[in-house]
């Protein structure tokens, strides 16, 4: 590289000699110069201060796709961390040993440590929660915010699920954010906010003795729920 007015110079073919440190470096060293040059050398600072930045970017997609490339490589032929490090000074430890030197270092958790070494139980599959209500009409349906986190999901009501119990709890077992966010000064206000969510097809059942109490029962439920992990 030259020096001219201070400013570091590079030409396209030495920047793809260059690591990201040595990149990081001559884009540190290219915007302390910019002060001390003029409009038109300025002009080709910034222009090179581009070109850096480009470059940076680029080996950082190609180091993530190589990684990808590796990790799937090793996952698919299944070696192990002391096969891919053979000459390293903790090959010579067995398993048990090195997971004690994680857990004593607080680099994994209980869990993690458990099921390196093969002591975790078998996950359970997760059973669905089916009503009888489940077969009528949907009551009420209370969509997802556009920003909720992929795993909330819209809320839905069916006719008579109020009358349902959920492992000794009645209504629901807990209640989505899309309803907690229904919950108003009072039961009164939040029946009135769940009435805007009363699909088109159940507003004649709404109108009903039936469902103005079953309307008051969720509105009493929204109200009066506490998010366990607010806690």
């Amino acid at each position: 590289m030259n020096a001219v007015a201070n400013a570091p110079v590079a030409t396209p073919a030495d920047l793809t000699k260059m690591n990201a440190t040595q990149l990081r470096d001559l884009l540190n060293d290219l915007r302390n110069a910019e002060l001390d040059l003029d409009d038109k050398e300025l002009t080709a600072n910034q222009k090179q201060q581009a070109a850096v930045i480009k470059q940076i970017r680029d080996l950082k997609a190609t180091r993530t796709t190589e990684l990808t490339k590796i990790a799937a490589a090793i996952k698919a032929q299944g070696f192990g961390i002391k096969e891919l490090f053979a000459d390293a000074p903790f090959a010579e430890f067995t398993n048990e040993e090195l997971m004690d030197e994680v857990k004593a270092r607080g680099l994994t958790t209980g869990k993690a440590a458990k099921a390196a070494s093969g002591e975790a139980k078998p996950k359970q599959e997760k059973v669905a929660r089916v009503f009888e209500s489940d077969k009528n009409p949907i009551f009420i349906d209370i969509p997802r915010a556009a920003d909720d986190h992929q795993r909330v999901t819209d809320v839905v009501i069916h006719q008579g699920r109020t009358n349902e119990f959920y492992q000794g709890k009645q209504i629901f077992a807990s209640i989505g954010k899309p309803a907690q966010r229904l919950k108003g000064k009072d039961v009164a206000e939040t029946e009135k906010n769940l009435t805007k969510f009363i699909v088109k097809e159940a507003e004649a059942y709404a109108k009903t003795e039936a469902g103005k109490a079953e309307l008051k029962k969720i509105a009493e439920f929204v109200f009066n729920y506490v998010d366990p992990k607010a806690k």
